[in-house]
């Protein structure tokens, strides 16, 4: 749901663009398809890693660990802002 949510705040921006003039329909919806479909693929990789964090595992010891490193040293907000989706169009996953 809150992918479907950014993607409307992106059209919304797209079509005030298109109505200033500033760019052409195809190549804002060109650009606009390739834009969410790049998003798209890192929620699906966040996805993965959150519920492979949350999954019961042999490795449980040490991904034990690792969740507390991540939570507990200063990657603490980076990684809240990774598991929260933020970030989706600058960083690289």
């Amino acid at each position: 749901m809150n992918l479907g949510w950014l993607d409307s705040w992106e059209l919304a921006n797209r079509i005030e663009k298109l109505f200033s003039g500033n760019e052409s329909y195809s190549l804002t919806a060109e650009q606009y398809t390739a834009s969410r479909a790049r998003v798209a693929e890192k929620v699906i990789r966040r996805a993965e890693i959150n519920m492979a964090l949350g999954r019961k595992s042999y490795l449980h010891p040490a991904k034990t660990k690792l969740v507390w490193l991540m939570l507990n040293t200063p990657l603490e907000k980076l990684m809240a802002q990774v598991f929260t989706m933020r970030g989706l169009k600058s960083w690289p996953i």
